[in-house]
């Protein structure tokens, strides 16, 4: 009988272990939605902060760090923004499982055809870097790699500084080095800009 009884107790304790792992799967998979909820969607260009002197970047006789202002009087930057692609969940680790991110930032694009002093058709330039999931944690890969086309590699100036990171909830902010032709002085001044992206929806 004591034999019977302790059969029992053993197997109530399988049940018990077995009923624990279960409860705590989803626990688990909330986890790792909330995180990605925090970096997944698509992200809208809501602001920069040029961190070098005033220059005249658009030459219009006017030197300033607006740099924000002179980019939103030209169309072709409206396509400024990220995507963050979304991470599926599984059970077993992350880590080795890259999720693309793709960066289109906002360029001066200064060209001297045409003209003696030259002229800019701003434009953006796109870069992409990924980021993967552990223990239902975000790890981001900060460094953005470029993919530049050749026939703007001689307009197109950019510094090695290229890096991405999560500034808060679906709130990302990108620094990177950045050489602008100033009109009012006819030479390139580079300088780190940094700008903000928020996420417009998922």
């Amino acid at each position: 009988m004591k034999m019977h009884t302790h059969h029992i107790s053993w197997l109530l304790g399988l049940f018990a272990l077995g009923l624990a792992s279960c409860a705590e799967k989803p626990w688990a998979e909330d986890e790792f939605k909330k995180a990605v909820d925090s970096i997944e969607g698509v992200y809208e260009w809501t602001g920069c902060t040029w961190n070098g002197p005033e220059v005249d970047m658009d030459n219009d006789g006017v030197a300033s760090k607006d740099f924000w202002g002179v980019f939103h009087r030209f169309s072709n930057t409206e396509m400024s923004g990220i995507n963050v692609q979304a991470a599926v969940f599984r059970e077993e680790d992350q880590s080795h499982v890259p999720y693309m991110i793709e960066c289109f930032l906002p360029f001066q694009c200064y060209s001297r055809i045409g003209g003696e002093k030259g002229h800019i058709f701003p434009t953006v330039q796109y870069f992409k870097t990924y980021y993967t999931m552990r223990d239902n944690q975000i790890c981001l890969q900060e460094e953005l790699l470029a993919s530049v086309d050749e026939m703007y590699q001689d307009l197109q100036k950019m510094g090695e500084t290229r890096r991405i990171r999560q500034t808060g909830y679906a709130q990302l902010e990108v620094t990177i080095d950045m050489a602008v032709f100033d009109f009012a002085t006819g030479t390139w001044v580079e300088a780190p800009i940094v700008h903000q992206f928020k996420r417009k929806h998922y």
